[in-house]
């Protein structure tokens, strides 16, 4: 089966070669892209991880950012080096 995958905010894309029962594990694998870090789609559906992929879909992959909150007032504060 063939996927098209676009990997986002990257914007890269690319289109992979899977067994035909492939779901959205085997597509990350692929590419090499760690699971907890991206989130599949399909159209404006989100996919897990065992989701069965179909020929022919375009899943766009996600990345997902994360932080810690910032204290107050410490934006303000110059840095010392």
């Amino acid at each position: 089966m063939r996927v098209r995958a676009v990997v986002e905010p990257e914007g890269r894309e690319e289109t992979v070669d899977l067994p035909e029962a492939g779901v959205g594990l085997d597509l990350l694998k692929a590419l090499d892209l760690p699971p907890d870090l991206y989130i599949l789609t399909r159209g404006d559906q989100i996919l897990t991880e065992d989701e069965p992929l179909e020929d022919d879909d375009e899943i766009r992959l996600l990345g997902v950012v994360s932080g810690g909150a910032i204290p107050p007032g410490a934006a303000a504060r110059p840095s010392i080096r």
